[in-house]
């Protein structure tokens, strides 16, 4: 069989007995390989995903130092592209840029934040609202019984600021709670023309200013409680005399001068303060003392009360506060928190030093003359029968404690409660064994 084209023949096919024809020939083979038939072109996208998405630069530095045999086109001649698999699966957050912008003056800039304090004041207060300028660094601090109060605390410390600055706030910055967003909130700083700058969510460098001070307030209220030995609900007391007290501190923001001198324009006197929570001796008018009454009241300094020439204290006894500018202080000790007992012993048996042991209450007697439940009556001496010291077993000298053995009782002899009976001798005529012949002889 012949297959011609164009007048000559290309193929033969010889029939052999079965009826079936093949082919004649051979075929060549080819010498070329698979990567010189590849079509894409050998540039540092493709290497990129053929290293499994090693890092481009590493890939580069193969070629560079001849670590492995592969070309890339020049870098100039390709395009960098964005492999959005390497982003699905190795994209990090990067590293926050601290803003080195600083206001010129003061009220430019407002930072505020909410934070919650976890324990319940006396007065029921829960939380408080931070505002600090950021020119001067001066912080107010207000406590809060909700945060639905967050709106009228804002009003007060915009009124109060712009009377002590003759300036009015200019940008408010916040971390987009509930409580700043309220419709009430943004008419309001719409109405006076305060621009409101919001966090991203999640994004609490944003508001750094306001969350660091939250941060260091409740450090700070933290040791000072620690410190004084007062309950957890002093906060508010302990927030009001640390912001009195941080106020008159300089810091990174502002090194040469304090946030006191900033805002009010004259170096602050700090001869007033004293340790939080010592002990304090009040003074007592004259005419509200007796003849021979005590003229002081021992009690705890608690804070400096504003818009009074004085400070505040706490008397235990009576539970109340009051105002006083005469007084001295103990800034060594602290009544509030349990001092170690100068008396404690060490219990030889445990090996345990007791040293916070707490005094003894007197029992009550009992004044009735009737035994309480569970208590022995004592015998008259009368009735009590001697005991020989010689019969008695000795006390164990060994001492007690964890799997010692306890010491042994000591035997006593039976206490004859009664006399024993004793037979009277009568004229009636008895029997040799004793007993009456009749009834007449039994009751003579």
């Amino acid at each position: 069989m012949d297959f011609v084209k164009d007048g000559l023949t290309r193929l033969t096919a010889p029939i052999n007995e079965h009826n079936t024809a093949f082919l004649e020939g051979k075929t060549t083979g080819n010498t070329e390989t698979a990567q010189i038939t590849n079509i894409l072109p050998k540039n540092l996208t493709l290497w990129h995903c053929r290293f499994g998405h090693y890092h481009n630069t590493r890939i580069e530095n193969l070629m560079k130092h001849n670590l492995a045999r592969l070309k890339l086109v020049p870098k100039n001649s390709e395009h960098q592209q964005i492999c959005e698999p390497c982003l699905a699966g190795k994209m990090n957050a990067k590293p926050f840029k601290q803003s080195k912008h600083h206001t010129s003056a003061p009220l430019e800039l407002v930072h505020s934040d909410v934070h919650y304090a976890a324990h319940a004041t006396f007065t029921g207060f829960k939380y408080w609202i931070t505002f600090i300028d950021d020119f001067s660094r001066f912080r107010i601090v207000i406590p809060l019984q909700a945060k639905s109060d967050t709106f009228e605390a804002f009003k007060h410390y915009k009124a109060y600021a712009e009377n002590c600055l003759d300036q009015k706030i200019k940008a408010l910055r916040d971390d987009k709670g509930g409580e700043y967003m309220s419709s009430e909130f943004i008419r309001f700083t719409t109405e006076c023309g305060i621009i409101c700058q919001h966090m991203v969510q999640n994004h609490p460098q944003q508001n750094s200013v306001a969350e660091h001070a939250n941060r260091f307030l409740m450090e700070h209220i933290s040791t000072m409680l620690n410190e004084s030995g007062m309950a957890k609900n002093f906060w508010g007391e302990c927030l009001a005399a640390l912001t009195h007290v941080w106020n008159r501190c300089s810091g990174e923001a502002t090194k040469n001068t304090t946030p006191y001198q900033a805002w009010h324009g004259q170096i602050p006197d700090v001869s007033h303060l004293r340790a939080w929570g010592c002990t304090a001796y009040m003074h007592i008018q004259k005419d509200k003392c007796s003849p021979l009454g005590s003229h002081m009241e021992k009690c705890v300094f608690i804070g400096y009360p504003e818009g009074y020439k004085g400070w505040k204290f706490y008397i235990p006894s009576t539970r109340r506060t009051i105002i006083s500018e005469r007084a001295e202080f103990d800034e060594e000790h602290f009544p509030m928190r349990n001092e170690p007992n100068p008396k404690s012993t060490t219990n030889s048996n445990e090996g345990m030093e007791c040293n916070n042991a707490e005094p003894e209450e007197e029992q009550p007697s009992n004044n009735s003359g009737e035994p309480e439940q569970g208590e022995e009556l004592p015998m008259p001496e009368s009735e009590i029968n001697p005991i020989d010291d010689s019969t008695a077993d000795p006390p164990s000298t060994e001492p007690i404690g964890i799997g010692a053995r306890l010491p042994t009782r000591s035997r006593q002899a039976p206490r004859q409660w009664c006399k024993p009976w004793e037979p009277q001798q009568s004229n009636a005529t008895c029997e040799p064994h004793g007993e009456p012949r009749s009834y007449a002889e039994a009751i003579q």
